[in-house]
């Protein structure tokens, strides 16, 4: 099986298997590679192309089209990252086709306000309708210019349904899962474990640090961001000394958290951390017996922006570590597990017979 992925850099970088172990060229070699290669850039232009004389001929734009305008103008711009483009794309993409909605004049006030209600009282998750509303404003204007009922710029998105506590790792299981990661791929996959537990940043950002990204001084850099903006932090002392011996001696291009292959953790075609979350899942969480529910990487991140709240830090600087663009995402996190229910059951005791 034959990937191609693009590197921060804009580069591409072929991934093939050869005798059971992953290959990785920074060039394209082979006659099928390069057919890959050609293939899918001719259908980037060719769907740009098409765009372009949708505009030219002043028609009405198909309202996928209208999506996918305002993913490529929000990555060319910086506005979005591809992962965010991602999301978007796939989020309004089916929520226009459950609906039927074919142009930007199909989608009425009064239509999007049913999903108001539906979303209020927690049939169904209001993401998707938030990032229609971000593309139709754009459509309305300069290039575009198409047809949108300006009544739907007035609506006001509902509250959130509430959503319970996410499923917490305890201390001991975090502790024990770094331990399983040490043992499958030697040092420094312990240590991107443990930076996930600790700092709470995506995985695919952990996968695209490079050793230049940290800087004599201790700072990390995380130049890709599913934002497209860079995020810069401190690390703890004893993170800066132990990143630092990892990366003596290595290319600055090189990864700072290799794969147990050396090379860059392979990424999925959405541009997900595919690789280190399989291999996360088949070395670490499944051989500790965790449960299906606290099982996914992205636990890792919960116990970490948990541990920041239970610190007593503020969320804009737990932004700086985890990447966060929406401050009010954080609120689900303010949650508890177990082991701080005990503690603090023994706080109250010993309060009891004071």
């Amino acid at each position: 099986m034959t990937s191609i992925s693009r590197l921060p850099s804009g580069k591409y970088r072929v991934r093939w298997r050869e005798s059971g172990r992953q290959v990785a060229s920074a060039a394209v070699k082979t006659r099928l590679e390069a057919e890959v290669m050609a293939r899918r850039i001719e259908q980037d232009l060719a769907r740009a192309q098409a765009l372009r004389q949708d505009v030219q001929a002043g028609r009405m734009m198909p309202l996928e089209a209208v999506i996918e305008r305002y993913c490529l103008a929000g990555v060319s711009t910086g506005r979005m990252g591809q992962g965010r483009a991602w999301e978007v794309r796939r989020g309004c993409l089916r929520f226009i086709a459950e609906r039927g909605w074919t142009t930007t004049a199909a989608i009425t006030a009064e239509s999007l306000d049913r999903w108001r209600i539906e979303a209020a009282t927690g049939q169904r998750g209001d993401n998707p309708a938030r990032y229609l509303l971000a593309v139709l404003r754009w459509a309305s204007g300069p290039p575009l210019r198409q047809v949108v009922d300006p009544g739907l710029f007035v609506l006001r998105s509902p509250r959130r349904p509430r959503k319970g506590p996410p499923p917490l790792l305890s201390e001991s299981q975090v502790g024990h899962l770094i331990i399983l990661a040490t043992k499958a791929g030697g040092e420094v996959a312990g240590a991107a474990i443990e930076h996930l537990a600790t700092y709470g940043c995506r995985p695919v950002e952990l996968c695209r640090l490079q050793v230049q990204d940290l800087s004599p001084a201790g700072v990390l850099t995380h130049r890709t961001t599913k934002n497209a903006q860079p995020v810069s932090h401190p690390l703890l002392p004893h993170h800066r000394s132990r990143y630092a011996a990892l990366a003596s001696g290595m290319p600055p291009e090189n990864p700072l958290f290799p794969s147990p292959d050396g090379d860059f953790w392979w990424l999925g075609s959405r541009g997900q951390a595919a690789e280190l979350t399989n291999w996360y899942r088949d070395r670490c969480s499944t051989p500790a017996g965790l449960p299906v529910s606290q099982r996914g990487i992205y636990c890792l991140k919960d116990y970490a922006i948990s541990r920041m709240e239970s610190a007593g830090i503020d969320d804009r600087t737990k932004a700086l570590f985890t990447g966060h663009q929406t401050l009010a995402v954080f609120a689900r996190y303010k949650a508890t597990n177990h082991d701080r229910a005990t503690a603090a059951l023994d706080r109250l005791a010993r309060c009891d017979t004071a």
